[in-house]
């Protein structure tokens, strides 16, 4: 894809100035026009707006599904999902609420005293 680039690009195997143009990836090229480094050229605007489509059908199906674990965590932990059973009984022990014991008052050595010369 060909990338009409806004800002200076230079690398081992690349070397371009604002205003030229830069030939890689869709991936590359949506990632320099996402941060505003370039603009694809006229001959190649239809194979990057699909290729911009694309990614962006992909990030929402991302998102929805991340969105949907989110909820399922929730109802699990505000107890409202659905369970087996096993857990319900809810025995004595493993409700208890256990809280560290303090930490132990030490009293500090007495200095010595010191000798008069």
């Amino acid at each position: 894809m060909r990338m009409k680039m806004n800002t200076s690009l230079s690398g081992p195997t690349v070397n371009v100035a604002p205003g030229g143009v830069h030939v890689c990836s869709a991936a590359e090229a949506i990632r320099h026009y996402r941060a505003g480094h370039g603009t694809p050229t006229e001959d190649c605007a239809e194979e990057f707006k699909a290729a911009l489509a694309e990614l962006e059908d992909a990030e929402q199906e991302i998102a929805d599904s991340a969105a949907s674990a989110a909820a399922v965590l929730d109802s699990v932990q505000d107890g409202a999902g659905t369970t087996d059973g096993a857990d319900e009984k809810g025995d004595a022990e493993s409700e208890t609420v256990i809280t560290p014991a303090p930490a132990p008052v030490t009293a500090k050595p007495a200095k010595p005293a010191k000798a008069k010369a």
